[in-house]
């Protein structure tokens, strides 16, 4: 059995044809868990009927008080999920209808390579789409200009995974519900992946298993990232913006390796070093930062990113 995770919050105008999408998967044993943050639409309604309809498939839970960000809502899921794999899912795409069965696929073979008793995490690439579903780009991972592949140096600093084509396994779930403190992650799937990657496995396959809708009011969204628009609004974001995002993600390390340290302490995980100095470098100046990049590759994908980068830290 899978429990697919749904966080929701005025999500009306896709819900429905999402919800449809995951109905009508080749793969059938799942269950779908749904919290909704407190909705001021119809999100409610719909999922109600929908868990009528499908008793059996279906459960939804009403936030009794907002947690005010879809990160959130998923860190309350996790501690929902009971079965062997979990799987995350947003509230506005639409689900490709062999999404679960290839991803299982891929699951079970890391699984049976790398046994049960690491963390593994399966994420694919997505189609990208407009609101009414026209094709905007073939290949999430090409629009946004990401790596193809997930390593720890990259991810540590960008993060190429993408939440709703996730999957992670039961050891992965576990580790991930130690988090008490969401504020100081960046979002759930990125660091679902850095821990993948530090203690377990992770894979990201070039097959696309969802449209992923693009909207005005996307949480976390795409943009052309080859175009001349992206380019120019990286830069009117300015430096300041850019140095917080970094920021953050020296800050999300520090929490990784703190929250994980009895494991780094009992194992001896080859990347802890990398993890620590890297997580060190929010007040140290720019030649010990740069001495921390070059030594682990630690950089943004992209040449323009990585020139900000640069001249920006």
């Amino acid at each position: 059995m899978i429990d697919i995770l749904m966080a929701t919050y005025n999500g009306e105008a896709f819900l429905e044809e999402q919800l449809n999408s995951i109905i009508n998967q080749s793969y059938t044993k799942w269950h779908l868990l749904v919290r909704d943050d407190c909705s001021t639409d119809g999100t409610a309604a719909i999922l109600q009927k929908y868990e009528v309809m499908y008793p059996e498939k279906i459960s939804v839970i009403i936030n009794k008080e907002r947690t005010g960000s879809a990160k959130a809502n998923f860190f309350k899921l996790l501690h929902d999920a009971k079965s062997k794999y979990i799987m995350f899912c947003d509230q506005d795409d639409i689900w490709k209808r062999n999404k679960i069965e290839i991803t299982l696929r891929k699951m079970r073979q890391l699984k049976k390579k790398n046994g049960e008793n690491i963390p593994i995490l399966v994420a694919t690439d997505l189609e990208v789409v407009d609101a009414k579903g026209n094709q905007l780009d073939k290949s999430f991972l090409h629009y946004m200009n990401l790596p193809r592949n997930i390593s720890l140096q990259h991810l540590l600093i960008q993060n190429n995974i993408t939440g709703c084509t996730v999957m992670i396994n039961r050891k992965l779930c576990d580790m991930l519900k130690k988090v008490k403190d969401v504020e100081k992650i960046v979002m759930h799937d990125h660091f679902a992946g850095l821990v993948a990657v530090a203690f377990g496995k992770a894979a990201l396959l070039r097959e696309t298993t969802i449209q992923y809708r693009q909207h005005e009011k996307n949480s976390v969204g795409a943009m052309n990232a080859n175009s001349f628009a992206y380019m120019y609004q990286r830069f009117r974001r300015g430096k300041k913006q850019f140095q917080q995002d970094m920021k953050a993600s020296m800050e999300q390390a520090e929490y990784l390796f703190m929250l994980y340290k009895d494991i780094f302490e009992e194992e001896p995980v080859r990347e802890k070093q990398m993890i620590w100095q890297y997580s060190q470098l929010v007040d140290k100046s720019r030649i010990q930062k740069y001495r921390v990049y070059f030594k682990y590759h630690v950089f943004k994908h992209g040449l323009i990113r990585r020139v900000m980068q640069l001249i920006w830290c």
